[in-house]
């Protein structure tokens, strides 16, 4: 059964797993070597990130970066 978390814990979580996904996609979008459907997902994760940045408590939880700098789209 899965943990219940609060609507906080979950954008919290959230936010990790688009950072984790984008980082471990990171070398391979620098070599070339990633798909254009990996690269479509890139920019999808990109895009929430962006959207979960309006979130009053996003700063204090740790997104208060240029996502765009960060994570280059392709």
């Amino acid at each position: 059964m899965r943990e219940t978390m609060s609507a906080e814990e979950v954008i919290v979580y959230l936010k990790d797993l688009l950072e984790d996904a984008l980082e471990e996609t990171q070398e391979a979008l620098d070599t070339g070597a990633l798909s254009e459907f990996a690269k479509g997902s890139r920019n999808a994760y990109i895009i929430i990130l962006e959207e979960l940045k309006r979130w009053e408590k996003a700063e204090e939880n740790g997104l208060f970066y240029d996502t765009e700098e960060a994570f280059p789209a392709s």
